[in-house]
């Protein structure tokens, strides 16, 4: 007889709200079951489009199957540029996204898939822009979409070799869900280079990187990496830096002679000619907490050559866990008719356009949107506008931007100004930066463009941006400047440009987490079977913590066997407990679910705080058994075998005196019968060899 075993398991997707560790109350926020990730910028190089992948998670416990995506690229000219670039690659597809999810259209339970994206060509003025990506799927039988605005920007590599380098950093958001996820962008700089990635870190132990980890692999010049990295999602915010380590081997100003002969034979005497040059490149990463609320986050503007079109459009997203309630969207001189978002409810992952026109003379200026919802009050976008090709223009890049860090810690970027346009520039200046949002306070240092007596077109300057801040600021904001001079065709001009750069300082303190957060753990209950599960406890904060840890609801066969884990655990540091499962034998089979909790508080701080693994636990029924059904006699004078009526055989008969045993299996596995146990007469009783069957 054999039987099927059927095994439900609960798996935790999502946050039903809690305490947080100051004492306050988390709201209750729902879970999302198809994310696409928050996307770092790509890079772009001169004249060309840029494949590369954004990763998309099915959070939930079942496959997602029916997912259909699109994308809405924001510049007319973009568009068509895209259009031509992706006309054979998309033969298929009549809209010509530029995303590309057939491979991604059913994603298994709890995976993650890459979907494919193009980029439009970059060219000349058009260095910059971004497109919306929509996953469209059902659940339920109800049709629900997820928003992810993409941006892109072209990349001035010219012949400056860097290493590997991050384009820029990103917020890690979890949209309900309790792990975020995130894709950055990596990059070969220089031209014509092959780079050694020797390594790839996250300075604090909670923040992983997921997929896309090519240390101790190469990458070469104009080659893009899209990196994922991951969070569990926490009460406290959280600042990291990623890090590259890169390499590369040149001939030190040594000729080589190109004979392959003559390589071979001088190989290893020409090691002391080569020199490795050393590179090192890092952006910031954030995570938002579980109370962050509604987060608006908006899309690269495209410069507008107003020769061309003086109408633009501003993608808007909430990348948050709650509502965003938008007011009335305004602008800066120069900026006007704007139309769309404003007024409207965003739920999380929806997205809004807000159209606008510029004047036909060239300026620099925000396009700003209130909301409620989250910590922020606004959000505000850069237009940058000119008019004709030789008029006067700059781009504005930071190093890092999102700028993250911790409070009290302090921040720093770097920002860099390159002269695209058609006049050369004088008398620069960098006005100081202005703080929109949140208490932080920023100043100017290392500004090489104010020592800059004239910008060349081409020709490029940099300054340093120095922002402290003492208070928890999430999402805020500071404007940067640029101005100049140039002389045009009616005398001498002024010229100005407008950066928002975007900024969040997170908890300082300890930060503690469990990974995984909620594991599943199942065996068989034959008193044989174990597993076990290894929990990570990190501290991703600025100080150490005391720790102490307890497992709770937890019957006897699930213990914790051994940690690594002392009474104080150092910041950016982490250590694991393990948790043993069986053996235990059980017939009916059983399940439940087991806390292990983890207690902390900052030393030399007064916060304090629980962190929670909630281990679902199954045990398999394991109904084994054995049963006499029948008792027959052959040559008994009387009796039928009971305890009150025996069989009596006679004596002197020469009758053949047999007593049959029937025995059925009336469990749900099969088992061997390996002997009987009669301590009576021991010889009296026969078995086959195989034991497969019984005898008499």
């Amino acid at each position: 007889m054999a039987g099927v075993i059927g095994l439900a398991s609960l798996v935790g997707c999502g946050n039903s709200g809690g305490t947080s560790g100051s004492g306050g109350t988390t709201p209750t926020v729902n879970a999302t079951a198809i994310t696409i990730d928050n996307a770092g910028v790509i890079p772009v190089f001169g004249n060309s489009s840029t494949s590369t992948v954004v990763y998309v998670h099915n959070n939930t416990a079942n496959t997602i199957s029916g997912i259909s995506y699109s994308a809405v690229v924001n510049s007319t000219k973009a568009n068509l540029s895209l259009k031509s670039k992706l006309a054979n690659l998309f033969k298929s597809n009549k809209n010509l996204s530029s995303v590309n999810g057939s491979q991604c259209s059913s994603i298994a339970a709890g995976q993650s898939c890459p979907l494919s994206i193009v980029t439009p060509v970059l060219s000349g003025s058009s260095t910059q822009g971004s497109m919306d990506v929509k996953a469209s799927y059902s659940v339920n039988n109800k049709a629900v979409s997820f928003n992810q605005i993409i941006n892109y920007a072209q990349v001035q590599n010219n012949l400056v070799t860097a290493g590997a380098k991050f384009q820029a950093g990103i917020d890690i958001s979890g949209y309900g869900n309790p792990t975020g996820y995130a894709t950055i962008y990596l990059y070969g700089s220089g031209q014509n280079q092959v780079y050694n990635v020797s390594s790839m870190t996250i300075n604090k132990p909670a923040v992983t990187i997921v997929n896309g980890n090519i240390s101790g692999h190469q990458i070469q010049s104009n080659f893009v990496q899209a990196v994922e990295v991951s969070s569990p999602i926490l009460t406290s915010s959280i600042s990291a830096t990623i890090t590259v380590n890169s390499s590369t081997l040149q001939a030190n100003n040594t000729p080589v002679n190109n004979s392959v002969k003559s390589l071979n034979k001088s190989l290893n005497a020409s090691k002391s000619l080569l020199t490795s040059d050393q590179f090192s490149n890092s952006v910031d990463l954030a995570v938002e907490p579980v109370a962050a609320g509604a987060i608006l986050t908006t899309g690269l503007i495209p410069l507008l050559n107003t020769v061309s079109t003086t109408s633009g459009s501003l993608l808007v997203q909430n990348s948050g866990n709650q509502n965003a309630v938008l007011g009335s969207a305004s602008a800066d001189a120069g900026i006007s008719n704007l139309s769309g978002c404003s007024g409207e409810t965003l739920a999380p992952a929806a997205s809004c356009t807000i159209s606008f026109n510029v004047t036909e003379s060239g300026g620099s200026g925000n396009i700003t949107i209130p909301y409620t919802g989250g910590s922020t009050s606004s959000i505000a976008a850069n237009v940058t506008w000119f008019n004709g090709v030789g008029a006067a223009l700059v781009s504005m890049s930071a190093s890092n931007n999102p700028l993250t860090f911790s409070a009290t810690v302090g921040g720093s970027t770097t920002i860099t100004v390159q002269n695209i346009g058609g006049y050369t520039l004088r008398n620069i200046s960098v006005p100081a930066p202005v703080v929109v949002g949140g208490s932080a306070t920023a100043t100017l240092a290392n500004n090489n463009c104010a020592e800059s007596v004239i910008l060349p077109v081409g020709s490029s300057c940099s300054y340093d941006v120095e922002v402290a801040d003492s208070a928890t600021d999430l999402n805020q904001q500071i404007n940067l400047g640029f101005s100049a001079s140039y002389a045009g065709p009616n005398g001498t001009q002024a010229y100005s440009r407008v950066m928002p750069l975007a900024y969040s300082s997170t908890a300082y303190g300890a930060i503690i987490a469990i990974t995984p957060t909620a594991p599943s753990l199942t065996i068989s209950g034959n008193n044989f079977e174990s597993t076990t599960q290894i929990l990570t406890i990190s501290n991703s904060g600025n100080l150490p913590a005391n720790i102490s840890s307890v497992l709770s609801d937890n019957p006897a066969y699930l213990t914790e066997s051994a940690t690594t884990c002392g009474a104080t655990l150092a910041a950016e540091a982490s250590c694991t407990s393990t948790i043993q499962f069986g053996p235990t034998y059980s017939a009916a089979g059983a399940s439940g679910a087991s806390n292990y909790t983890v207690d902390y508080t900052a030393v030399g701080q007064t916060p304090s705080g629980s962190v929670v693994s909630s281990i679902d636990w199954t045990v398999q029924s394991y109904a084994q058994s054995i049963s006499l059904t029948s008792v027959e006699s052959s040559g008994a004078a009387s009796g039928d075998g009971l305890s009150g009526t025996p069989y009596i055989f006679s004596g002197s008969s020469n009758a053949s005196k047999l007593v049959t045993l029937t025995y059925t299996n009336t469990g749900t596995n099969s088992l061997k019968i390996t002997g009987i146990q009669e301590s009576n007469s021991v010889y009296a009783w026969s078995m086959p060899g195989d034991g497969n069957h019984c005898d008499n």
